[in-house]
């Protein structure tokens, strides 16, 4: 994992597109023109400097600055990958802000495992307009709320952000692969989930 941030998995794709790492850093990409926090991130994400600096939600305290080793965001999401039994080449979905540490993982996620990461703006229902199937995707409890009639889209659905309620729990059991995170910008995203699809009342640690 030794200076991970440097380079891309070689199958890691972006909106069905490959990308080198020279690319994802170019200004003169057209690839990032609507979307400049991608842009940005991407110029974090491949520097030499081992850390990133992010802002906490204020869970713990007053928001404030912290710095978080790039390589632990990869070894967290490399956890990831295996405990959802994530391949390179699956098709994953961003419908959350990128300035948040939720957004960021989404693609450092990608970079590292592979996926083939496709963005869209952050909307309440980000599964209505969509045609495609995802393989992984992350929401908000009230992204959730408005998809429930959209579930079939996504085979793996990580939520976090804010509890859920025990109503929109029981909604979603039954359903493919849906789980409740625990987690915040200080542990590098999530560190315990609930299968809500399997109606677990608890969460148990990655």
């Amino acid at each position: 994992m030794d200076k991970v941030y440097l380079k891309s998995h070689p199958d890691f794709k972006l909106n069905g597109k490959e990308f080198c790492v020279s690319d994802l850093k170019s200004k003169n990409n057209t690839a990032f023109i609507y979307n400049s926090e991608l842009f940005k991130f991407f110029k974090e994400w491949f520097n030499e400097k081992k850390t990133m600096a992010l802002k906490t939600s204020g869970s713990t305290g007053n928001p404030k600055n912290i710095l978080v080793r790039k390589k632990d965001m990869a070894i967290s999401a490399k956890n990831t990958g295996e405990y959802f039994g994530l391949k390179s080449g699956n098709k994953a979905l961003l419908c959350l802000p990128i300035k948040f540490i939720a957004g960021k993982m989404m693609i450092i996620r990608s970079i590292v495992l592979g996926l083939d990461l496709h963005i869209m703006a952050p909307t309440i229902s980000p599964l209505k307009s969509c045609l495609e199937v995802f393989d992984f995707a992350a929401m908000t409890p009230l992204q959730l709320e408005k998809s429930i009639l959209f579930l079939h889209k996504v085979k793996c659905l990580i939520v976090g952000g804010s509890p859920i309620s025990d109503s929109l729990a029981k909604q979603v059991f039954g359903f493919s692969k849906v789980y409740e995170t625990y987690g915040m910008t200080e542990t590098v995203s999530h560190v315990a989930v609930k299968n809500l699809s399997r109606g677990e009342k608890y969460f148990s640690a990655l």
